[in-house]
């Protein structure tokens, strides 16, 4: 088995909102519905409501914002995460339970600032 660690980074994120505000969820819920629109709930730190998309681009973002708009929803534009350096742990195995075991002792190693470690299984 193999392993390395690399740095990397998380995009970018962007997610096109429904906020609340006075409006009760179940009249956000038909509007959306109406519009036929997909959608889930959003979660601390972004305002209580309903997310209609996300994006990694933000010109992909501001597209939905405006089409949305000119369709009269209010909806906001809300950059979730900022492009986000982490690192990676790339495991090379031959078998599952090998990852598998590496990882969970990697799991549990204190990581500075309690910064994220994404995980890739690569094939051999």
């Amino acid at each position: 088995m193999l392993w390395r660690i690399v740095a990397n980074e998380l995009a970018q994120r962007w997610v096109v909102v429904l906020p609340a505000g006075n409006t009760s969820l179940a009249q956000l819920r038909n509007t959306l519905e109406r519009n036929k629109l997909s959608f889930r709930d959003s979660t601390a730190p972004l305002p209580k409501g309903f997310i209609v998309g996300t994006f990694v681009a933000r010109d992909s973002a501001d597209a939905m914002l405006n089409n949305l708009r000119a369709r009269k929803l209010p909806v906001e534009l809300i950059q979730e995460r900022p492009a986000t350096p982490v690192w990676e742990l790339q495991v090379y195995a031959d078998t599952r339970s090998q990852a598998d075991a590496l990882l969970n002792r990697v799991r549990a190693l204190p990581r500075y600032a309690d910064s994220p470690l994404r995980v890739a299984a690569c094939e051999p």
